[in-house]
Parts: C-alpha cells; structure tokens; sequence
C-alpha cells in the first residue's frame, strides 16, 4: 500500500469516525471537530461549559 492509500484509507476512517459522532450527539458539530482535531495532533483538549 502507497503513502497516498494509506493518507486515503486514514482520512476515510476520520470521516466516519466524525460522522457517526454527529449522529450520536445531534448539534454538537463544532465540539466534535476539536475533539477530533486534538485527537489526530495528540494534544489536550479543555471543555469549559
């Protein structure tokens, strides 16, 4: 498998990832992004609210 198949096969498995969470918690988009963001950069993300 190439570097650009295994970009694609990761990006697919984001993608899904992130859209069975905005199924689970309906309006939530923008929380889920920087979850997922941190998450891939391996950083710590604080939720104030």
């Amino acid at each position: 498998m190439t570097e650009e198949e295994q970009l694609e096969q990761s990006r697919r498995r984001i993608l899904a990832l992130r859209s069975d969470l905005y199924r689970y918690f309906v309006g939530k988009n923008e929380i889920i992004d920087l979850m997922t963001i941190a998450a891939i950069a391996q950083e710590p993300l604080l939720l104030v609210g």
